[in-house]
């Protein structure tokens, strides 16, 4: 590979067809079997009698699967089911979840999973957008559903008419690789789902990938699937029955409880499982590797970036092949892919995938030198076809591969941001969403989050950038302390960011959770993190202003911060205080106290506390000068006050000209 100079920073300097060439594979064709049900049939005509599915107490083998998924196919047909139209599937996870999935797709439909557990509001908007023409539930999830005008099959209550029902079902032979498999909906920075159409050819380039990964590892035949449905990442699991391998689909009580989820793997000898990095955190923590009993040997780990310190437990571990797998739905679930164990970093998300081409360009959509940061964008195989009926803004994401010279070729636009690094590796640096601008700085918040976790006390580590109507915009820290009997000293915290951020970077609030919030899907929920209230400021206890000047001061700095509570050891600073504020802090105060001051005064002096008592100072000294100057009307005044104090007015002067800032006539 030619290379020339680098440039500064680091970043090496080489051609765009080196960086594009070499860092990508060289591309491998499907084969003919690129029809997901028709790997799954000839996979159960090779091992009809191997367990499929295996489901609290019911097995079923590869024929059995095949027969059920047959049947419900042919009723299907039998209700109109023309190829690529899209059929809902809203039913408890389990074995009746996959023999749906499998009849869909043999009847030539695409599935759209709607997860019980969603919100109704979330279910009512996907089956409007999706208008599917059939949807199969069970009765118990009727009430939960919208009332719409759609065909129902209810698997639990139709199930003698389904099973009535014999032989494959006639498909015309239109459908082909091309098709339409399923129909995922995905929330976007706007948070409105929309659907992303995935076409068999993708899967079934995913699982040629997937295999890969496994070649040459130890033997895999127990595979959990954890994923809900509505989660892409369920698609890398249910590609394990197009080889063989036995399903176990975890029952929904057993997810959420780590302690369940335990038993349930030992029990069941479960060898490999996804997960999200927040879920697999909950796991260490229960102790789930740490038994000689735990018989997982391959975990996928994807659907967020790995931090840097769950990067090391992982890479250290000897007994599990942890596997980081990146992609967005909107490629297939995973395009690229690396073992974490024995990588002693720091995290990235490796290299790309079978028959993918993965790009990192600037605004131009130029490749960027490597070690630049820049846009990742992926193309070659698993790209959507688009976003369901809505072409505007697929033709915004999906743009044709200016670097793909095969038919029309295609990339996405991911929104996320990623550099090379020489030996061909890919480290992701978090969605340029996440990159904020706050106070003319731009700030990216993963960042600040990678700071805040190497304390000793914090565990886990979200920032965002919060606002509202009522105030600006600002950096809030949400932590997780390492033991959950620890208060976090906020000032502690601060003053380990102070030491390796800059001012703008240091959160403003740091608010302690016992857990981050999780989606349904396992991913970190950033709608569900709670506003910060006082305590989220300061370590102090609130404590209210107690004079007239702390109180002056406390009303400016609600105007200005933008703050309801403001205590008397609160520092300006902490409580998201800033240089510009600051010179509108001294023009109030000199609005509404009389009292000019120096710029450097309130870095000097930040809390209530402290600075009441140098204005009370400031006031003190300008009196004094007045006095000396000869002010007749201030000479009277002290009279007065002396002859209230029962003091001579010489012995005041001498009091105040001998007082300290926080001293007081009392």
């Amino acid at each position: 590979m030619e290379r020339s100079n680098l440039i500064p920073g680091g970043c090496e300097v080489i051609s765009w067809h080196d960086v594009v060439e070499s860092f990508n594979p060289p591309r491998v064709a499907l084969g003919p079997m690129n029809l997901i049900h028709k790997a799954f049939e000839a996979q159960a005509a090779r091992t009809p009698n191997a367990p499929a599915l295996v489901h609290r107490a019911q097995t079923l083998s590869y024929a059995e699967v095949d027969t059920k998924a047959d049947r419900l196919a042919s009723y299907l047909r039998e209700g109109g089911l023309q190829p690529e139209q899209r059929v809902g599937i809203c039913v408890e996870r389990g074995i009746e979840t996959i023999i749906g999935l499998l009849a869909i797709l043999k009847a030539g439909g695409a599935y759209v999973p709607l997860d019980p557990d969603y919100p109704a509001d979330r279910l009512a908007h996907i089956l409007e957008d999706a208008s599917p023409k059939i949807l199969l539930t069970q009765a118990r999830w009727l009430q939960k559903l919208p009332t719409i005008s759609i065909q129902l099959i209810l698997l639990d209550q139709d199930l003698p008419r389904i099973e009535a029902h014999s032989g494959k079902p006639f498909v015309p032979s239109v459908l082909h690789e091309d098709a339409l498999a399923y129909v995922i909906y995905t929330s976007g920075s706007t948070g409105s789902p929309k659907g992303v159409m995935i076409q068999h050819r993708h899967i079934f380039n995913l699982h040629l990938g997937l295999e890969e990964l496994y070649r040459g590892k130890r033997d895999i035949q127990r595979v959990a699937l954890n994923a809900s449905l509505n989660f892409d990442a369920s698609v890398q699991q249910l590609a394990h029955l197009l080889c063989g391998r036995a399903l176990y689909p975890v029952p929904q009580d057993i997810r959420s409880d780590p302690t369940k989820l335990r038993s349930f793997i030992e029990t069941q000898q479960i060898e490999a499982i996804d997960c999200t990095p927040s879920q697999l955190k909950t796991w260490l923590t229960a102790g789930l590797f740490d038994s000689r009993a735990c018989p997982l040997r391959f975990i996928l780990v994807g659907g967020e970036s790995i931090e840097g310190q769950l990067w090391d437990t992982l890479a250290q571990h000897a007994t599990v092949d942890f596997y980081n797998v990146y992609g967005p739905t909107e490629c297939t679930v995973d395009a690229t892919a690396t073992q974490v164990n024995r990588d002693p970093g720091p995290p990235h998300i490796g290299q790309p995938m079978l028959n993918r081409r993965v790009y990192v360009l600037d605004r131009d959509l130029k490749p960027v030198p490597i070690g630049a940061s820049g846009e990742i964008h992926i193309g070659g195989e698993g790209i959507a076809r688009g976003y369901l009926g809505r072409p505007s803004l697929t033709a915004e994401r999906f743009l044709p591969d200016p670097f793909d010279t095969v038919g029309h070729a295609r990339m996405y636009k991911t929104g996320d941001l990623g550099r090379w690094r020489t030996d061909g590796r890919l480290e992701y640096l978090g969605r340029n969403d996440h990159q904020v601008k706050i106070r003319g700085f731009r700030i990216e918040l993963g960042d600040v989050e990678s700071q805040l976790v190497r304390h000793a006390s914090v565990k886990e580590a979200v920032v965002l950038a919060r606002e509202d109507e009522s105030v600006d915009k600002r950096l809030v820290a949400y932590v997780v302390p390492r033991d959950n009997s620890t208060v976090l000293d906020i000032e502690a915290l601060r003053a380990h960011m102070q030491e390796l951020l800059p001012e703008y970077m240091i959160p403003s609030a740091f608010v302690t959770l016992e857990h981050l919030p999780l989606t349904p899907s396992g991913k970190l929920n950033r709608q569900a993190l709670p506003a910060p209230d006082h305590s989220a400021y300061t370590s102090y206890k609130y404590e209210p202003p107690q004079n007239e000047v702390e109180e002056s001061l406390a009303g400016i700095w609600q105007k200005l911060l933008k703050i309801e509570q403001i205590g008397r050891h609160d520092s300006f600073f902490e409580l998201g205080g800033d240089s510009l504020l600051v010179i509108q802090l001294i023009a109030e105060i000199q609005a509404s106290l009389g009292v000019e001051m120096a710029m450097g005064v309130p870095f000097e002096y930040p809390t209530i506390t402290q600075l009441a008592a140098q204005i009370t100072e400031l006031r003190r000294r300008r009196l004094l000068t007045q006095l000396r100057d000869g002010d007749t009307e201030l000479q009277d005044l002290v009279e007065e006050i002396a002859s209230m104090k029962d003091m001579d007015a010489e012995a005041l002067l001498k009091r105040l000209n001998t007082m300290g800032p926080n001293e007081s006539l009392n």
